[in-house]
């Protein structure tokens, strides 16, 4: 009871009346009692009554609470309670715990009463008529509460939905909305939707935006006809014009039995349709992993017997879905016959007892023969009461993967290389059989040993430098050691090796060749070495002596070299003489016969002038042949004069070597006119293509030599047979290549084969016509040392023979421009 409550009626008690906590507190109290006490109401709130009892009385009014708070009748107490003045009144009271009773309802205390039964039943009447009040006004907060709340709940009820609601009458016509359908639409108050036509407003369109006539609308249609529908693959349209995916419920809403609305529940499911989007992508690439792991699910309904396999089964067990039965029965049917008992127990123990796993490897015999080996992993569910009902598992096909590790096994068993396998303190977890060769034992046998049992121990200070490594780097080796053969020797042996993991754990790998082969082939080797040292040493004291003999032979060689050479340039001269010399006869020759002519002519004058016979026309005529035989005789002698000088510079240039300034032109005319009498024997031809300001530095000598063998060649070789050749000679120059030198004849030319050694030493195809196979040689000796240049050959046979002679370029300069040498 609310203390105001308790004063409503209490005041009109002439009794003290107060009302207290079940620790005493008063929490109220009547105006009688306030007098009792002597303290205002005000005053009275919040003072527990214990304190203002006698000492002696306040241990007994702790009982008297609880005695109050335990009964359900009045319990009387009496106790001394300090008065308005100071003095102690005796009250005889009576104490009830109001009703409903519970653990923190207040009490109802009488303070000043008799012990007289009509004042108990008074307290009691009190009492009652107190808590008859109480339950009254409770009840009556209680139905106006639940008015309240009812129509509240209603409210909260429709806005709390998960799913937007509205409803529309007979007209299609919105007759309430909730929250949740004004958020989904766009929408903020109800006003806005509220007696509008809702087909028109949020169903107006398809999804493609063609126009959606409400006759075809399945809410009006299920309206119309007083039934549900629903669908879920529509669109709904916001105020903003955009749609959104829904799945709507429409259903009739009836009075009386006849329909007078509907009301649709609907919810965006545009997550919805993104997820399943996303499954159905993530169901494809599921498809797709399993057919590129090779992995297959499988789902067995054990009660009903219904098996579902993925398309991966299918394809590993090469059968069609139609090919297949879809149970258990038809999947033992696919097994190989030899390993389907043991696929039959192990499903009947994972069934059985659920701490087995189901994981097996069998074959498959597919339709056409063929089989295939796989992994099948499953898990079984099961009811509450502990019944297997479910199985859902895993297929892989690992015959590749068995296949592989068979050839992996192979090789590890078959290597003619020990390896071996063993844990960081040196036990061997696994070797191969060539390991256990090495040591003279067998697989088993040397598994029970570990790697420091098969070592020397005067390795010890190298397997620790080598463990270091294999610490640090992760490798070892590789190196060489020795292994303890079972008989007791010892086995040279080549170790490297590194550092694996497997499930967490460090492991060492290592390869083991022996060398014992190799060793003794090392021994024998070494053995050899010393054997032939000493041959080599004999040898080496056998070729010095053959050497300085060698030596000596090279140096005469090159002597008779040099006089060979000498001997062609002396013979090439003497040859130049010869034509020199018949060429001056023919202008000598003429210059004596012109002066003969005159001697008697004079001498014929001089008697007819002695004798007084010379007339006037016999002078003129005497002058006149003095005047012609002069003229002959001075054109003559120039000539010879001309060839003298000629001969006499190429002459000297072909002996002396020396190194100055000359015109290219005129120098090649030079060489061409001491040439002269050979090339008019059998009527050839040169013709010289040379800019007459080209003057260079270089050894004339050399350049005339070369010009001469050259034109002589083409005479004996190319020209041998036949008269009229043609030889040209074309100069050019350019700055940054020096001077090119290109010489052709229209000759008989060269086979192919003899083009790659024409300037070979004592190479010539004319032996038999005295040739000495030295002229090209010294044409390529002259040009590539002398000159300083190069000069390479071109020649097919019947087609004459090109030579192009490039001269460096810092040897010429243009007359024209230089000004004199630089």
């Amino acid at each position: 009871m609310k203390p105001e409550n308790f004063l409503q009626f209490a005041e009109s008690i002439l009794e003290p009346l107060c009302l207290l906590t079940a620790q005493g507190e008063m929490l109220a109290a009547n105006k009688a009692a306030c007098k009792l006490i002597g303290l205002s109401a005000e005053e009275i709130q919040g003072r527990n009554l214990r304190d203002l009892l006698q000492a002696e009385d306040q241990e007994k009014f702790t009982k008297d609470l609880r005695n109050w708070s335990a009964s359900r009748q009045p319990v009387p107490a009496s106790f001394k309670l300090r008065g308005e003045a100071g003095e102690c009144v005796e009250c005889h009271c009576h104490g009830s715990l109001l009703q409903p009773r519970t653990a923190d309802s207040p009490a109802l205390i009488m303070l000043r009463s008799t012990q007289k039964a009509e004042m108990t039943n008074q307290f009691i009447t009190l009492s009652e008529k107190i808590a008859l009040l109480e339950k009254e006004a409770a009840k009556r907060k209680r139905y106006e509460k639940a008015f309240a709340e009812s129509n509240e709940q209603v409210r909260l009820l429709l806005d709390s939905a998960g799913e937007a609601i509205y409803g529309i009458d007979m007209e299609g016509k919105c007759t309430f909305v909730n929250a949740a359908c004004l958020h989904l639409l766009g929408y903020e108050e109800n006003e806005e939707l509220l007696g509008k036509n809702m087909h028109s407003i949020i169903h107006h369109s398809y999804a493609d935006g063609r126009p959606y006539p409400i006759d075809d609308c399945p809410i009006y249609q299920a309206h119309i006809a007083g039934q549900h529908t629903r669908q879920d693959n529509e669109v709904f349209y916001r105020k903003d014009g955009t749609a959104f995916p829904v799945d709507y419920f429409s259903h009739p809403v009836k009075k009386d039995k006849q329909i007078i609305g509907s009301v649709i529940t609907f919810q965006d499911i545009s997550d919805r349709k993104a997820i399943e989007a996303e499954l159905e992508r993530s169901q494809e690439t599921l498809e797709r992993a399993q057919a590129i792991a090779h992995v297959g699910s499988w789902d067995w309904d054990i009660v009903g017997g219904g098996l579902y396999w993925t398309d991966e089964i299918y394809r590993i067990f090469g059968l069609e879905p139609q090919q297949f039965g879809a149970t258990y029965e038809a999947f033992l049917e696919s097994i190989h016959p030899d390993d389907r008992d043991a696929v039959t127990e192990a499903v009947s123990q994972s069934v059985a007892d659920e701490n087995i796993p189901y994981d097996i490897v069998h074959r498959v015999v597919r339709p056409d023969g063929s089989e295939r080996i796989v992994n099948e992993r499953g898990k079984v569910y099961r009811s509450p009461k502990g019944a297997a009902v479910r199985m859902i598992g895993t297929v892989q096909d690992i015959t590749e993967k068995k296949e592989a590790e068979a050839y992996k096994s192979m090789l590890f068993d078959t290597s003619p290389i020990g390896l071996a396998l063993c844990d960081m303190q040196g036990n061997l977890i696994d070797i191969n059989p060539a390991y256990a060769n090495i040591i003279g034992r067998d697989i088993d046998e040397t598994k029970k040993l570990t790697y420091w049992e098969i070592t020397p121990e005067d390795y010890a200070e190298e397997e620790q430098q080598q463990l270091d490594s294999l610490n640090s780097s992760g490798q070892y080796g590789p190196y060489e050691k020795e292994y303890l053969h079972k008989d007791g020797h010892r086995v040279p042996v080549r170790l490297s090796g590194q550092i694996v993991e497997f499930k967490g754990e460090r492991y060492i790998w290592s390869s083991v060749e022996d060398i014992t082969e190799t060793k003794q082939a090392q021994d024998a080797l070494q053995k050899l070495n010393v054997e032939l040292e000493d041959r080599v040493e004999l040898r080496t004291a056998e070729l010095q002596s053959a050497n300085t003999s060698l030596q000596i032979s090279l140096e005469q060689l090159k002597q008779t070299q040099d006089q060979l050479v000498q001997s062609e340039k002396m013979a090439s001269l003497g040859g130049l003489v010869a034509g020199v010399a018949h060429e001056i006869n023919t202008p000598v020759g003429m210059g004596v016969t012109a002066i003969s002519h005159l001697e008697m002519k004079l001498d014929n004058y001089a008697t007819r002038y002695e004798t007084g016979q010379l007339t006037r026309s016999d002078f003129e005529s005497l002058l006149k042949s003095a005047t012609e035989t002069s003229r002959i005789v001075h054109q003559n002698l120039n000539r010879a004069a001309n060839l003298i000088r000629s001969f006499k510079q190429v002459a000297v240039d072909q002996t002396s070597n020396e190194l100055r300034e000359f015109n290219l032109s005129e120098y090649l005319d030079e060489i061409l006119q001491s040439l002269t009498p050979k090339l008019k024997k059998g009527g050839h031809q040169v013709s010289i293509d040379c800019p007459e300001d080209i003057v260079i530095f270089n050894h004339p000598g050399a350049l005339s030599q070369v010009m001469t063998n050259l034109i002589m060649n083409s005479l004996i070789h190319g020209f041998s047979e036949r008269d009229n050749g043609k030889i040209n000679i074309k100069v050019s120059t350019h700055k940054s290549r020096g001077i090119n030198l290109e010489y052709r004849d229209d000759g008989k030319g060269l086979a192919k084969a003899n083009v790659a050694k024409i300037f070979d030493p004592f190479f010539t195809t004319a032996r038999n016509k005295g040739g000495s196979g030295l002229g090209m040689h010294i044409v390529f000796n002259l040009v590539t040392q002398t000159l300083g240049g190069s000069i390479e050959c071109d020649s097919k046979e019947g087609e004459g023979i090109h030579f192009s002679i490039k001269l460096p370029g810092q040897e010429f300069q243009q007359a024209s421009t230089a000004g004199g040498l630089a």
